[in-house]
C-alpha cells in the first residue's frame, strides 16, 4: 500500500467529517490496493463524496493514467432531495491535497440522477475498477446509481453501496432489492459494517470472497448467508484492526512512512498558516470597517449637535416674533 494511503488511515481518517466505519475504510483500502497489486487498471468513482472520508480510502491506490471521479452536489443543496448529507467542495479538495497529494479528482457537481442524460455512463463504460455509492438514499437514486455502476465498471471491479441496513434510509435496501430482482448483473459477495460489496462476474465474486475470508478471518461472523438469490459473507466491526496493522499487513510503519507523515504534517501546517493569515486579514478588514463606522458616527453626532443649536435658535426667533416681544426671553 502506498505511503499516503497508510498515512491517511492511521493519521487522517479520524480528522475528516463524515460517516464511515473504520473497519470498512480498512477493507475498502485493502481491496483497492489488492486490485493495484494484481495489475488491474481502471478508474475510481464515488457518488456522494461529502468531505472525502471514503473517497480517500480509495484515491491513493490509483496509478499513472488512472482517473478519480468525485460526483456530488456539494453546495447545490436544492438537488439534494432527501437531505442525506451536505458536502463541501472546498473541504473535500483541502483533504485531497493533504492526504492524497498529487491526486487530482475530476469533480462532477451534479445529482447522479442527471448523469444518464449527460451520457456520462456511456462515456465511461467498462472503465471503472472501484465504484462507491453513497449519494441520495432514495429508492429511485439507489437503483439509478447501481445501474450506472453496472454500466461503467470493468470485469473484476468492486461496487460498494452505503447504508444498506440503515433503518433511517430504507430507500437504499429497497433500491438494492429492485436492482437485484430486475436483472442486475452485479453480484453481492459481502456485507461489511454499513456497506454491501458487489462485483462483476462469478470468478470475481469467488476471488474477492476468498480474499476477505483470508484477510479478515477474525472479523468474519458468518459465511454463506442467503441474501435474495445470493450468498454473502458478514464482516463485523473490529475495533483493534486499525491499531494493530496496516491494510497491507505490515504491523509498524517504517522510515518511509515516518518521512511521509512528516511531509504531510508540513502540508497541514502550511494549510493552517494560510487559514490563520486569512483570518488576520479578515480581522484587519473588520477593524478598518469599524473605524470607518466610528468616524461616520462621530460626524452624524456632530451634525445632530449643529442641527440642535440651529433649531433652538430658530424656534426662539419664531416665538419672539409671534408674541411680539423684542429683547425678552419667551417663557419656557
Amino acid at each position: 500500500m502506498t505511503n499516503s494511503a497508510t498515512h491517511y488511515l492511521l493519521s487522517g481518517f479520524d480528522r475528516i467529517a463524515g460517516w464511515l466505519n473504520p473497519t470498512t475504510a480498512h477493507i475498502m483500502a485493502a481491496l483497492a490496493d489488492r486490485q493495484r497489486r494484481d495489475g488491474m487498471e481502471g478508474d475510481i468513482a464515488e457518488i456522494g463524496v461529502h468531505h472525502g472520508k471514503s473517497f480517500l480510502a480509495l484515491a491513493n491506490s490509483i496509478a499513472a493514467g488512472e482517473k478519480l471521479f468525485a460526483i456530488d452536489v456539494f453546495e447545490d443543496q436544492h438537488k439534494n432531495t432527501d437531505k442525506s448529507g451536505s458536502g463541501s467542495r472546498q473541504a473535500f479538495l483541502d483533504n485531497m491535497r493533504i492526504y492524497a497529494p498529487g491526486k487530482v479528482p475530476e469533480i462532477i457537481q451534479e445529482s447522479s440522477l442527471d448523469l444518464p442524460a449527460m451520457h456520462w455512463p456511456e462515456q465511461h463504460a467498462g472503465s471503472i475498477r472501484f465504484f462507491s455509492i453513497d449519494g441520495s438514499h432514495t429508492r429511485e437514486a439507489t437503483l439509478n446509481d447501481l445501474r450506472i455502476a453496472e454500466q461503467t465498471v470493468k470485469a473484476g471491479a468492486i461496487v460498494a453501496v452505503d447504508d444498506v441496513l440503515s433503518s433511517h434510509w430504507l430507500g437504499v435496501i429497497s433500491g438494492v432489492f429492485d436492482y437485484l430482482s430486475k436483472g442486475g448483473t452485479l453480484l453481492p459477495f459481502a456485507m461489511v459494517p454499513n456497506k454491501l460489496l458487489l462485483t462483476s462476474g462469478e470468478p470475481s465474486r469467488a476471488k474477492w470472497s476468498e480474499f476477505l475470508r483470508s484477510r479478515y478471518a477474525r472479523s468474519m461472523s458468518k459465511s454463506g448467508v442467503k441474501f435474495l438469490d445470493h450468498s454473502i459473507d458478514i464482516i463485523e466491526e473490529d475495533a483493534l484492526l486499525m491499531k494493530e496493522q496496516r491494510p497491507d499487513g505490515v504491523s509498524e510503519p517504517g522510515g518511509e512512512i515516518i518521512e511521509d507523515q512528516a511531509r504531510q504534517a508540513g502540508i497541514e501546517r502550511e494549510a493552517l498558516s494560510a487559514q490563520i493569515a486569512a483570518l488576520k486579514e479578515r480581522c484587519n478588514v473588520l477593524e478598518a470597517e469599524n473605524n470607518e463606522w466610528a468616524l461616520e458616527r462621530d460626524e452624524t453626532l456632530a451634525q445632530l449637535g449643529r442641527w440642535k443649536v440651529f433649531s433652538t435658535s430658530r424656534i426662539y426667533r419664531i416665538m419672539k416674533a409671534y408674541i411680539g416681544i423684542r429683547g425678552s426671553t419667551p417663557p419656557m
